[in-house]
């Protein structure tokens, strides 16, 4: 398997929702457009959401919750993926928000669950079952460490392993 990053940089999914005009939308879907129909694609987004945003819209009263948030966020996102993966013929693997942040890790965690629900719920998206957190789920794994923002390159054998996984 060759895997070729397509990278739509800044990409919140919340600026994938309907009535969104910012920039980021289109260098999702232009990139998107880029990717030949009927491949093989891995969506990975969201760690921004669960970075910032998210603890920014409840600051804000957008949202009366972090649950909350992350119900909208993961519909919009979740619902953009299957409406591409149908109009583009995709076989498509959504793999969750990597924990790898000590102070965010709380919201990534109850985000992967809702979105590894709603993916579920979904025939044509396929959910990664990647964990590189300690049993407790209070570190990440010293195999996958690197400078505690980014995951060490031996994550990768983690990913193809999964991905043969699914397969089968």
């Amino acid at each position: 398997m060759q895997i070729r990053p397509v990278l739509a940089t800044g990409v919140k999914a919340w600026h994938l929702r309907k009535d969104s005009q910012f920039f980021p939308k289109y260098a999702f879907h232009e990139g998107a457009k880029s990717i030949p129909s009927a491949s093989t694609v891995i969506f990975i987004f969201c760690e921004i959401d669960c970075r910032e945003a998210l603890a920014k819209a409840v600051e804000e009263a957008k949202y009366g919750s972090i649950e909350e948030g992350i119900k909208v966020v993961v519909d919009i996102y979740v619902d953009t993926l299957v409406e591409l993966v149908q109009k583009k013929k995709f076989s498509a693997y959504v793999h969750p928000v990597l924990p790898v942040l000590d102070v965010t890790r709380p919201i990534v965690l109850t985000f992967n669950k809702a979105l590894r629900f709603k993916v579920e719920q979904q025939a044509s998206l396929t959910w990664l079952d990647i964990d590189i957190l300690s049993a407790d789920k209070k570190q990440v794994l010293s195999q996958y460490q690197l400078d505690g923002t980014h995951v060490n390159p031996t994550y990768f054998e983690l990913l193809k392993d999964q991905i043969v996984l699914t397969e089968k």
